[in-house]
């Protein structure tokens, strides 16, 4: 099983990373995989980055259909059931019902959760990482989105209407060309507008957005 880690370019805590272990023989630049670690503080990070010995963990793997079923049946068996009781209908007329029903019914988990942290740590299963030196932004956060957009003289990154005054590092979102934001002395914020819904967090949270999710009752969803 393959993943592909990212260089790291500063101690984030909005990406997973995955730690290098010793040189796979005759497969440069490939490196046996130590273990991945989810989301660190902002402390653990630089420790993380400082080592030179983890990358940032892309989320891309590779592997064969073969080995991800067995790995499946091994890891998270009640996953692997559903899948074996969808393939037995897919051929038939209750294909549509089955997947519906059984899909629905099993576990929201991640691959990196299910499958490849656990095999990192089984010796039967070889997991390697291949490093790649490549530009890498994950635009799954408003932060790694902001740094597609051209920043101000102060560090302000607008995507729609914006206008800051003595504020720095502010990242802004609204596909409404009506409607303003603006602010007056603020600092590493982001702020995001939507028709149906307002998000003004601090830069080093937005990962709480899914957080804030969970609360919300269904009037606000």
């Amino acid at each position: 099983m393959v993943t592909f880690g990212i260089e790291p370019t500063h101690a984030a805590t909005g990406y997973g990373y995955v730690e290098l272990g010793e040189p796979i023989d005759n497969h440069p630049p490939a490196r046996q995989t130590v273990r991945f670690v989810e989301k660190p503080d902002a402390e653990t990070a630089r420790t993380y980055v400082d080592s030179g010995r983890f990358k940032w963990n892309s989320g891309m793997f590779v592997y064969s259909a073969r080995g991800f079923l067995e790995a499946l049946e091994r890891f998270v068996p009640e996953s692997a059931a559903g899948m074996r009781d969808i393939a037995a209908a897919w051929s038939g007329p209750s294909r549509m019902s089955t997947l519906e029903e059984v899909y629905s019914a099993l576990p929201k988990i991640s691959v990196d959760y299910a499958i490849m942290e656990p095999a990192s740590q089984d010796d039967s299963i070889e997991v390697c990482t291949v490093p790649m030196d490549v530009e890498w932004l994950d635009v799954g956060s408003w932060t790694a989105a902001g740094e597609t957009l051209q920043a101000d003289s102060e560090g302000n990154r607008a995507f729609g209407p914006a206008e800051h005054l003595d504020s720095k590092n502010v990242i802004s979102m609204s596909d409404d060309k009506e409607h303003l934001i603006a602010t007056i002395g603020c600092e590493d914020l982001v702020i995001v507008h939507t028709p149906n819904a307002t998000l003004v967090c601090p830069a080093d949270r937005v990962q709480d957005v899914k957080k804030l999710h969970g609360m919300l009752d269904e009037r606000w969803k």
